[in-house]
């Protein structure tokens, strides 16, 4: 009957509606890691994420849901997913050994220690919480000087130092991020904030290596990607 199977929608909740509205904000993509960005820009983007990240602390059992960051998946990452076959298929090219003679052993030396390196931030549970884990220049998009972080389907519970090296690229601009946090309540030492950010700064440049390895092979004028996350990786280019 009609009346009964209204009842039993109504019963169980079903017969609500949620809407939703979603603000178009353009399609204006924020700088990438090698074009020039004004510190306005950065301080913008450094208090979005950190207003982000300060939401979420202390909400483990609320997210509970999330995938975590943990060993297992540091090294599925890295070394089966991203990394390690692209960086194999890159050292089979003699132009590139030749090229990038002097970063590979020490490249080769953060890859063997990186997942060791990054119990410290996993082990810090004021830093844990919930991290976009993806951020780059087409997931975050500029209206009118504000940014928005989009495309959180890789979003995970993490180390917030995780999403800053992407763009927060150096120890000065990672500064910013810090700065805003602590805006949001939440103080970290300048010293342990520093350290932290260099192992995140390595995991990063492994992580994101594989896809300007690629691009290198099939053209070689791209060596400046390259060279910036391997600057990330030896941490040659965090103080720059």
């Amino acid at each position: 009957m009609p009346g009964s199977r209204r009842g039993a929608h109504r019963a169980s909740g079903r017969h609500d509606h949620l809407l939703v509205c979603m603000q178009d904000v353009g399609d204006t993509t924020r700088p990438t890691s090698l074009e020039p960005i004004t510190e306005l820009e950065l301080e913008r983007e450094a208090a979005g994420l950190a207003s982000i990240h300060a939401a979420n602390f202390e909400q483990t059992a609320t997210l509970a849901w999330l995938p975590k960051v943990d060993r297992s998946y540091l090294e599925e990452m890295l070394f089966e997913r991203t990394w390690r076959p692209a960086w194999k298929q890159a050292l089979t090219n003699h132009a590139f050994v030749e090229m990038f003679s002097s970063a590979i052993p020490r490249v080769e030396a953060a890859a063997t220690t990186i997942v060791e390196d990054m119990t410290s931030l996993l082990d810090d549970a004021q830093a844990q919480t919930l991290i976009h884990a993806d951020i780059n220049p087409s997931n975050v998009l500029v209206q009118q000087g504000t940014p928005y972080f989009i495309d959180w389907q890789s979003a995970m519970w993490g180390p917030l130092y995780l999403d800053l090296p992407h763009h927060h690229c150096t120890l000065a601009q990672a500064e910013l991020y810090r700065r805003a946090l602590a805006a949001q309540g939440y103080t970290i030492p300048p010293e342990v904030f520093a350290t932290h950010y260099r192992v995140a700064a390595r995991y990063i440049g492994l992580r994101y290596m594989w896809w300007t390895l690629e691009y290198w092979l099939s053209d070689p004028t791209q060596t400046a990607w390259v060279q910036h996350y391997i600057g990330l990786v030896t941490g040659d280019g965090i103080a720059a």
